[in-house]
């Protein structure tokens, strides 16, 4: 008599945020907020890596800028939270890092 083997349940990784299932067949979204001269190298480094990346920066010019590296500029702190499965902070203060806690 045959017995079949049951294959192990596989637990699929979801974002808490969005509710978008992670994958591991892709790279995963980054999310960048603090676009200066330091978040803009390391952002730009990952999109050239292959990685999508979902920026922030208050300045409108840095937005500018990242947008025409291929960034995916995002509106608010809250927008990128909300697309990228990782989060990565690039500010200048303590005060900005407060700010963006909030």
């Amino acid at each position: 008599m045959a017995t079949s083997k049951k294959t192990p349940a596989v637990r699929v990784p979801v974002n808490k945020i969005s509710g978008t299932k992670i994958t591991t067949d892709k790279k995963p979204a980054v999310g960048f907020i603090g676009l200066g001269i330091m978040g803009s190298a390391m952002s730009t480094n990952l999109h050239q890596a292959g990685f999508h990346v979902y920026g922030f920066d208050p300045s409108p010019k840095q937005q500018k800028v990242m947008k025409k590296e291929g960034i995916d500029i995002q509106t608010s702190v809250s927008h990128v939270a909300a697309n990228a499965e990782y989060i990565l902070l690039s500010l200048p203060s303590v005060g900005a890092l407060m700010h963006v806690a909030q």
